[in-house]
């Protein structure tokens, strides 16, 4: 009874998690494997024997307004079981053409020239990003962090910093710490996190590399 009891309040949770994103842009369908796109949308079923045996073609979909052309978006989470949405042009002869790709956990694709991305897929975090239609390809809009807001526990000690370039410290965390972390800001490596101390001290904490994650629960290296 304990068992069913939790499996039950565990998809609820699930389920309301689901819906607050959804909530993001209310006007959006989900068709599946986490897609959302406007409810005019068109099945792109036909075209499932042109692509890898591990895609699947979803939808055509207009990114813009201006574009004369609808695209197709497929789906794959091949060779390493990330979630990936590509997507193709048809050629006058019928053929597919490839255009880009973006992995996620979820796609929102209202229809204004922009994409909107979610989730932990080969990320650190549940990243949220923005991308712009360039006609052909795509560019993400900058934005000056990445939201994290992740309550979490220091697995190891950890320094925080007065500023990004980490000489500074201002705070050390020990282990077993309840913190927050607020933001990031990151190319490549290494990824810097703004994060609060249990005190209520700001600071930085430079991730260099992979080993260094494990110094903060939650973190994932590239969703994994």
């Amino acid at each position: 009874m304990k068992k069913l009891s939790f499996l039950f309040i565990f998809s609820a949770i699930l389920l309301n998690l689901s819906a607050q994103k959804r909530e993001f842009f209310p006007y959006l369908v989900n068709v599946g494997y986490g897609l959302y796109v406007p409810r005019d949308y068109t099945s792109a079923s036909q075209y499932n024997s042109a692509l890898d045996p591990s895609e699947v073609a979803l939808v055509f979909v207009k990114i813009s307004p201006s574009q004369k052309q609808k695209i197709i978006v497929s789906y794959t989470d091949a060779p390493s079981d990330d979630p990936t949405y590509k997507f193709y042009k048809v050629l006058s002869n019928g053929e597919l053409q490839f255009m880009f790709s973006i992995t996620a956990d979820e796609l929102y694709i209202p229809g204004n020239g922009n994409l909107y991305a979610a989730g932990t897929s080969d990320d650190w975090f549940d990243r949220h990003r923005k991308y712009r239609f360039t006609g052909n390809n795509i560019k993400e809009v900058h934005q000056p962090f990445y939201y994290v807001g992740m309550k979490t526990t220091t697995l190891q000690t950890i320094k925080l910093y007065a500023d990004k370039t980490c000489k500074y410290p201002i705070a050390v965390i020990p282990k077993g710490s309840t913190i927050i972390v607020v933001a990031a800001e990151f190319a490549e490596m290494p990824v810097k996190f703004l994060i609060k101390s249990p005190f209520g001290l700001m600071g930085w904490w430079k991730l260099d590399n992979v080993t260094e994650s494990k110094k903060i629960q939650g973190l994932r290296f590239n969703g994994d």
